[in-house]
């Protein structure tokens, strides 16, 4: 999907005046296009009450995210992508204390994201002694809510996939089509 069907998607889902104040900030090519996506997604049949999305979201099951999951678990079912993503900018004795809390299943495929160089480095702090259990058990509450707090909720999934909500989108438009990856 293109960048301006994206973007159409989400605009879709707002009301008349926030996508009005959005799309007068675009310039004109950029409001062209996604003028011309919106009127297909109405073509469509595509619902643009916002209330409709709500109602949507409302009725379907729960996400199988980590609601309800104490910390140990929902950092189990994390992916090592995720924690990558959590981790990569925490200090190496950081790093190399949460994987060294127990035998997580993405431990070794998140530790192969980080630079070789890293990865040594990493390796050599797991080598030092455990963190005492109530650091351990800080320290597992504080990434298990970090990882919590990036997942994608339903919500803003659906309103924008990409994430970022309405400051984002508007980022993304004001940016010179030239500098803009669609």
């Amino acid at each position: 999907m293109s960048g301006y069907r994206r973007a159409a998607v989400a605009l879709h889902g707002l009301g008349a005046q926030d996508r009005g104040y959005i799309l007068d900030a675009l310039p004109g090519s950029d409001r062209t296009e996604l003028l011309a996506c919106l009127a297909e997604l109405d073509e469509l049949g595509f619902s643009s009450d916002p209330s409709s999305l709500e109602d949507a979201l409302g009725s379907a099951p729960p996400a199988p995210g980590g609601a309800g999951l104490n910390p140990s678990e929902r950092m189990a079912r994390a992916t090592s992508a995720q924690m990558f993503a959590l981790l990569e900018d925490e200090p190496n004795a950081l790093i190399a204390q949460v994987l060294g809390m127990q035998r997580w299943v993405w431990g070794e495929p998140c530790l192969a994201l980080f630079a070789p160089a890293r990865q040594d480095k990493i390796r050599a702090a797991l080598a030092a002694p455990v963190a005492a259990p109530a650091r351990a058990a800080f320290l597992l509450g504080a990434v298990a809510a970090r990882l919590e707090q990036a997942a994608p909720t339903p919500a803003s999934s659906a309103r924008n996939p990409r994430g970022g909500g309405l400051r984002a989108l508007l980022a993304r438009f004001s940016t010179p089509p030239t500098m803009r990856s669609n």
